[in-house]
């Protein structure tokens, strides 16, 4: 048996559904902090993991998604974010302690930071969050290799870059604004001139459940940064949008540039990705169009 903490969260729906094809025995735990429309068939435990794990038994491996993965909130209410990912997080971790289960943790690129070099982040490099979620999220990594040196839990942790799709919250990340916004016809903003390393929600499922086989920490991106104005031109394309965007300056807390290397995940992962049938990551383009068709369907858009 599994268990998947924010199962009913955006990417954690994705990874129920994934495990469910596999014929995993899928337990989700989740208190729909952040909880995707497309979730709605999923069955859970609703529950608060700031007050205790749930007393379960036979569990192989407990994937955390769970979070506040709001940067804007983590800046707003530091307190209650920092709080809630952290004590959340040493309660999955006692539970796994007791019952010797794998943890295998979302963390994110946020624990990097701006880094002011130029190429690509690895796993070694700098970690200088810029945000409470950034600190929240790195803390839990330094809480969890505690736990593997003090008691011997089997752990991995997955440092996503910035993950799209459909089904995400369509205020919550920069690909649903900007095709919210568009297909309102309202204006666009962007703040400076930032790049992200934007990777597909079904890649991200498939890499997340295969973790389970391997140990260790690990960037999850596809390695290629996209200019957020780059972004707004090909969204806007999709949806004939002909207003030009609005320029703004950095926001505090927002990464400028976001790009992962995954070369260590992927030539530790490859052979097991192949055997599930995964070949690369999706392209930029289609996952923008696989995005923007759900959007308008749930919007009612034509």
């Amino acid at each position: 048996m599994i268990v998947i903490t924010g199962g009913k969260g955006f990417i954690g729906s994705y990874l129920y559904d994934y495990a469910v094809s596999r014929a995993d025995n899928v337990i989700v735990i989740d208190n729909l902090m952040h909880p995707s429309p497309r979730a709605s068939h999923i069955d859970f435990i609703n529950l608060d993991l700031t007050q205790g794990m749930v007393e379960l038994r036979d569990v192989e491996v407990i994937y955390h998604l769970a979070a506040d993965i709001s940067v804007t909130n983590s800046i707003k209410n530091p307190k209650f974010s920092y709080n809630n990912n952290v004590l959340s997080t040493m309660n999955v971790l006692e539970f796994a302690r007791k019952y010797d289960v794998k943890v295998v943790f979302s963390s994110s690129s946020a624990v990097y930071g701006n880094l002011e070099f130029n190429g690509k982040i690895t796993e070694d490099s700098p970690k200088r969050p810029a945000s409470i979620y950034g600190m929240s999220k790195l803390h839990n990594e330094h809480m969890i290799e505690l736990y593997h040196e003090l008691y011997g839990i089997d752990y991995v942790i997955l440092r996503y870059s910035n993950v799209y799709g459909p089904g995400a919250d369509p205020e919550g990340g920069v690909v649903g604004k900007f095709i919210t916004r568009m297909l309102r016809g309202d204006s666009v903003e962007i703040y400076g001139d930032p790049a992200r390393d934007f990777v597909y929600v079904q890649d991200v499922a498939m890499i997340t459940y295969a973790a389970r086989w391997f140990s260790g920490i690990y960037n999850l991106g596809t390695g290629r940064a996209v200019r957020i104005l780059d972004l707004f031109r090909m969204i806007a394309e999709e949806l004939d949008y002909t207003r030009e965007p609005i320029i703004k300056p950095f926001r505090q807390g927002e990464m400028r540039v976001n790009t992962l290397d995954n070369s260590k995940l992927i030539s530790v992962f490859q052979s097991k990705l192949r055997e599930l049938g995964w070949v690369d990551f999706v392209d930029i383009r289609t996952g923008l169009k696989q995005t923007i068709k759900y959007i308008k369907t749930s919007l009612n858009y034509k």
